[in-house]
């Protein structure tokens, strides 16, 4: 929990250079009705989050650098890698997908190729791949010798089933409906969620015309 909500602050520092807003915003995270509740219970999804907020800050160093910023890029896939050693595949594909939206919006949006650029930068990068590859390839083919069949059942069974709600052999993802589940978000971001959604016309009348950045990878994440 403490990595996540610093990562956040980070994040919300490297985005706004305002260190009130980075603190008010990792005390949001800490206060909420949901990390209250659930931060007590011994489970991955701390970790996954701080993973997924990292390599999202340096997606972000590397639209603010234009792509050139190598140590963006293996940061960024080096808490992917950690992401999908906590808790699957998703964690590779979540912030692949969150940043190459954000770029298409910044380069539709400007008329611009560097947010391109950048996405290049990040997602080809050998060096990234091979950190990305050397964290998880030894311990999944390890696990696949001692347990055969376990790669079928981490990727297709379980990963998948997480991602569509799917069934998987060891566990039913049938107790709670998809509305229930999209309801839940808000009620875990309480009381906050209702200071989130007062603001966010004030917040778009004022610039919604300003796609920058900050705007379009926390739009996308969102």
């Amino acid at each position: 929990i403490t990595a996540w909500v610093l990562a956040t602050a980070f994040l919300a520092w490297r985005m706004t250079a305002s260190r009130t807003i980075a603190f008010f915003s990792g005390a949001i995270l800490l206060t909420s009705l949901g990390m209250f509740t659930l931060g007590r219970i011994i489970m991955p999804e701390s970790w996954f989050c701080a993973w997924i907020t990292i390599s999202l800050a340096a997606g972000f160093e590397a639209l603010q650098s234009g792509g050139a910023s190598r140590r963006a890029a293996v940061v960024f896939w080096s808490a992917c890698a950690l992401a999908c050693f906590t808790k699957g595949w998703h964690g590779l594909l979540l912030p692949v997908v969150i940043l190459t939206t954000a770029c298409a919006v910044l380069a539709m949006a400007r008329r611009a190729r560097a947010p391109l650029a950048a996405l290049r930068g990040i997602l080809l990068s050998p060096p990234g791949w091979a950190v990305f590859v050397l964290v998880n390839l030894p311990w999944l083919l390890w696990i696949e010798f001692r347990f055969p069949g376990f790669l079928r059942h981490f990727f297709l069974a379980e990963g998948l089933g997480h991602v569509t709600g799917s069934d998987a052999p060891d566990t039913r993802y049938s107790g709670t409906s998809r509305p229930a589940f999209l309801i839940l978000h808000g009620v875990w971001l309480f009381p906050w969620i209702l200071v989130f959604l007062c603001a966010i016309p004030g917040w778009w009348r004022g610039g919604s015309k300003a796609i920058n950045p900050a705007r379009a990878l926390l739009w996308c994440w969102f």
